[in-house]
């Protein structure tokens, strides 16, 4: 506000020593000059979210996540920053001390509880900023002692997490219907692929499989392995995988990258994806579609590379002081056949810009419930 100083300092001396200009003229050049003051007040506030990113740089889906934050936050006028902590947790843990140490603190930070960091995280950023969880959210025991607390309670803003548990199951319901549909009577064998055993998404995903093939008659689980998220790890490890369990009717993955692993493993032997084992994966990712458009993946849930776009909108709702929920689990979507082209006509090259992402928030739409479905974007 200093240069605002000077120059009503200026004109009141041009009005001291020009006295022929009448008053009326200066009030407005004052009115003026106080309004723009004003402006570049607002503007210089604009609410600063920090993004600690816990994928790696070029990475699928992380880069999926932050894409989708990008046109919303410009959508909502927040200044947003995004920080990777190339899947190494120490780092992220790096990013948020050096956060709270800058002169320019985020007024919100958005985080995952990756490898069970969450809480190490929230001790480090909640004196500081107000904290939103997307993805992986801490434990119900461990947030219920955070929210007890006066020092951290009322910076854990809200989280915001996929129904992981039922994603497993609808990958797995995808594999297996395709299975029986080529043969009624046999058994089906699966080789699942998980992410890593500590994150919450990796074990919510696996056991919603392990809960629909237990309900499902003549389904065999014969491993489960752990490729770190990763494709390469995925295909080496399913390359032995194949000459153990020849019988193999189908591939679950808890991502996309791990699923085309799986694929890449497949066309390497006299095993056709799709014809002879039937891949299912996770994340919407544009490789991971276009496979499903050539058959040779049998479907990719997804909807949770948004919850990073979805938490800039509680954040403006949270911003202008309206309520915000606590905790917000958001179903995800399976993308097949059946509706791969509805999806491509309107999003294959993920241009996100194309939405009105201030029509989601309730500071635009005062009676809006929240829907931060994948289908809601397809209306």
């Amino acid at each position: 506000m200093g240069w605002c100083v000077y120059y009503e300092y200026k004109i009141n001396t041009m009005f001291n020593y020009t006295p022929y200009i009448p008053k009326v003229s200066f009030k407005l050049i004052i009115l003026v000059v106080i309004y723009f003051c004003f402006l570049t007040n607002v503007q210089a506030k604009n609410t600063k979210v920090l993004f600690i990113n816990p994928g790696k740089t070029g990475g699928t889906f992380w880069t999926m996540v932050s894409n989708f934050m990008e046109a919303v936050a410009y959508d909502l006028n927040i200044q947003l920053n995004i920080k990777y902590a190339e899947r190494d947790m120490f780092k992220m843990l790096k990013i948020a001390e050096n956060a709270i140490k800058s002169n320019h603190k985020p007024d919100y930070t958005v985080i995952v509880n990756e490898k069970n960091t969450g809480g190490r995280l929230l001790k480090i950023l909640a004196p500081h900023t107000n904290v939103i969880f997307i993805n992986n959210a801490l434990g119900d025991r461990e947030e219920s002692q955070f929210r007890a607390s006066s020092k951290f309670g009322y910076k854990l803003i809200s989280s915001l997490t996929p129904d992981h548990f039922q994603a497993g199951k609808d990958i797995a319901n995808h594999i297996i219907t395709a299975a029986r549909n080529q043969n009624k009577t046999g058994k089906i064998g699966i080789i699942a692929i998980g992410g890593n055993k500590r994150t919450p998404a990796s074990i919510l995903r696996v056991n919603g499989l392990k809960s629909y093939s237990s309900s499902s008659p003549n389904i065999k689980i014969y491993q489960t392995i752990y490729s770190q998220w990763r494709r390469d790890n995925a295909e080496a490890q399913i390359t032995g995988l194949l000459r153990r369990w020849p019988n193999v009717r189908g591939i679950w993955a808890a991502n996309d990258d791990m699923a085309l692993g799986a694929i890449d493993a497949l066309d390497k032997t006299q095993l056709k994806p799709g014809v002879d084992v039937f891949v299912g994966g996770l994340n919407c990712s544009k490789e991971g579609l276009k496979n499903v458009l050539s058959r040779k993946m049998i479907t990719t849930v997804g909807g949770h590379f948004m919850l990073g776009g979805w938490s800039l909108v509680l954040i403006k709702d949270h911003s202008k002081g309206l309520f915000v929920p606590p905790k917000l689990m958001i179903p995800m979507m399976a993308i097949n056949q059946k509706n791969i082209e509805t999806w491509n006509s309107k999003f294959e090259k993920q241009n996100w810009g194309q939405i009105d992402f201030s029509t989601f928030t309730r500071h635009t739409n005062k009676n809006k419930v929240y829907d931060f479905s994948l289908s809601s974007i397809l209306k």
